[in-house]
């Protein structure tokens, strides 16, 4: 019997192919959950810790209970959409983005719908990925987080949007710095 060393030579070439395409599939997975986790951790940090977001969420919970749509109102939910939209991609899995920005999705979401005379419309048009993403961890909460005790859309939103629109005051910022402080230790 004659072995025909071309065709081993193609054989073992192929799967050289397939065992490098699946490595470089498996880096290409990770290299991507990478990229997504930094982009969540600096949508978060600029969310949760920068005076200037602070006073955004503030104003534009004061405007939500005025019944207005101020300019505040509307970057904060262009961030929220953006969110929305990275989720909707699959740049950020939902599962971080649960943990780190459901409830003031939940929160601002369900206040624009009701305080707002034309949120409905508002959502449906110029937030389309924020109305995406709150119907997304909606589902990720029943499915995955153990929420058919708690479904996150009867949350008390009035106690939600009352406390952002306090974050500026004195006693709000100290708990903040001292919250701060020992995260840092």
């Amino acid at each position: 019997m004659k072995i025909d060393w071309n065709i081993v030579i193609a054989i073992a070439t192929s799967l050289g192919v397939i065992v490098a395409l699946l490595a470089n599939l498996r880096q290409s997975k990770i290299l991507s959950l990478s990229l997504g986790i930094d982009t969540l951790l600096r949508l978060e940090h600029d969310y949760y810790y920068t005076d200037e977001f602070y006073e955004l969420r503030s104003k534009a919970a004061k405007s939500l209970i005025a019944g207005q749509s101020g300019r505040e109102l509307k970057e904060l939910l262009s961030h929220l959409d953006t969110i929305g939209l990275l989720t909707k991609n699959k740049v950020i899995p939902i599962k971080f983005i649960w943990n780190e920005f459901a409830y003031h999705v939940f929160g601002y979401y369900h206040n624009v719908r009701t305080k707002l005379s034309n949120g409905e419309d508002l959502l449906k048009t110029e937030w389309n990925c924020l109305v995406e993403l709150e119907n997304i961890l909606y589902k990720y909460s029943q499915s995955n987080v153990g929420s058919k005790r708690h479904d996150p859309r009867k949350m008390n939103f009035e106690e939600f949007i009352q406390s952002e629109a306090k974050l500026l005051d004195k006693e709000s910022a100290l708990k903040r710095s001292e919250a701060f402080s020992t995260r840092r230790t």
